[in-house]
């Protein structure tokens, strides 16, 4: 069994795609201490949720055509940077037309209060006022696309830009970015060694331990894949930290990206399992005393404590000894099985490290992909096996949808739907 974030969706822990405005209405509510607790060990720290929810894609282009004045001049000398370079030229020159629709956008002086005239209107307006509702404005997704890209390629270049500039940078990356996106963003600035990188990323890390470790501490069993997964038996391969493993059955679970029972001394990659102040983290008053004992000094690297948890970029980091020994492990599940059931996983580019074991483990095994969304996953699953997807045929097993061939079936069922006959079916 392999279980991604689709599998904890019964036990209430949000998807990634709504983990950011969950961690931005935790960090402000409930989980605040936890957020001052964090905020004093990394003093001067930048980032703040409320700025960065998810929601908010078009942050640096609202707040460039509302605030012209002290925009324009940051983005002009970024954009003289970018066209410097050659691949990424074609930037600078967008950047540039943005900054001049947004110079234009500004009504004031005797045109302003003409149209006041005009109107007929007796309200009070100020100096100035922009003529689009900057609220409004929206990038393509071609330019969208390629400034997210190529602000990322210069973020890893800081050295180049003025200390505003960077932030302009941040700012767009961070606000159309996930939790994870951002993870892997920061935890490769935190490697480049720059020391607001370096906070930024211990403190989303902590941050998202935390808001996991709380939702998931105490949960009792309910209808899930869970519950069901000591009837099904087998071996399991979890991407989640949580766990929600019922009885003797979590002694059948590799945790492939880390857990968070567990935190990483980084200057000797010892993993910490046995701190009764970590055991204790069942609330959020104890929780933010145990990170009030961490090691979070940027200025003392490599004496930093981080969660056991890997960082979701393409190219994984090796955290541990424990880590690496949990991937060989996998690859030896992966090798022996001759079923292999995958729940709520989306195969994602980011998990390529997982994917090709997968790509390479026994090719007599049948795949089996449960996901409501079964379209988008069961391509995904197609390319990293390499099925051709016209020799999936369709059937159905009561309600659900299922298209099968030799080596990859997928049915359109949550891990809750599993019971012993829909899977005997799905191996037919």
């Amino acid at each position: 069994m392999v279980l991604g974030a689709g599998a904890d969706v019964a036990y209430g822990v949000p998807t990634v795609a709504q983990l950011m405005g969950e961690m931005a209405i935790f960090a402000k509510g409930d989980g605040l201490p936890i957020d001052k607790a964090l905020r004093k060990k990394l003093p001067h720290l930048m980032f703040t949720f409320d700025r960065y929810a998810a929601g908010q894609k078009e942050t640096l282009i609202a707040q460039l055509f509302t605030e012209s004045e002290e925009m324009i001049p940051v983005l002009s000398g970024m954009a003289e940077k970018l066209k410097q370079d050659t691949d990424s030229a074609a930037l600078g020159e967008i950047i540039e037309q943005l900054c001049s629709m947004a110079a234009h956008n500004r009504l004031q002086g005797s045109t302003l209060e003409a149209l006041v005239r005009l109107a007929g209107s007796t309200e009070q307006v100020g100096d100035a006022e922009p003529l689009i509702d900057p609220s409004k404005i929206s990038l393509t997704h071609t330019p969208a696309t390629a400034l997210r890209a190529a602000f990322q390629q210069a973020l890893f270049r800081g050295h180049e830009f003025t200390e505003a500039e960077r932030r302009a940078l941040e700012l767009f990356i961070v606000s159309t970015s996930n939790v994870e996106e951002l993870l892997s963003i920061y935890f490769t600035l935190y490697c480049v060694g720059k020391p607001s990188d370096r906070k930024t990323y211990l403190y989303l890390a902590w941050m998202l331990w935390s808001f996991l470790r709380l939702r998931s501490v105490g949960r009792a069993p309910r209808d899930s894949v869970y519950a069901r997964l000591p009837l099904l038996g087998g071996d399991v391969i979890t991407f989640n930290y949580t766990n929600f493993f019922v009885g003797p059955m979590a002694k059948n679970v590799k945790f492939f990206h880390g857990q968070l029972d567990r935190y990483l001394r980084v200057d000797d990659r010892t993993t910490v399992s046995d701190s009764a102040a970590l055991r204790a983290t069942s609330s959020v008053e104890s929780v933010a005393a145990f990170i009030s004992g961490l090691r979070l000094d940027v200025s003392d690297v490599p004496r930093i404590d981080m969660p056991a948890i890997v960082p979701p970029i393409g190219f994984k980091p090796v955290m541990s000894r424990e880590q690496l020994r949990t991937w060989a492990a996998a690859d030896e599940l992966l090798q022996r099985a001759d079923q292999i059931i995958v729940v709520g996983y989306s195969f994602a580019t980011a998990d390529e490290h997982f994917n090709d074991l997968l790509r390479k483990s026994n090719t007599s095994a049948r795949v089996v992909v449960v996901n409501p969304n079964l379209g988008p996953a069961l391509i995904e699953a197609a390319r990293v096996l390499g099925v051709d997807s016209a020799s999936l045929v369709d059937r159905h097993h009561g309600e659900f949808e299922v298209r099968a061939s030799r080596r990859l079936t997928g049915v359109n069922a949550r891990g809750e739907d599993l019971d012993a006959a829909l899977l005997e079916d799905l191996m037919r």
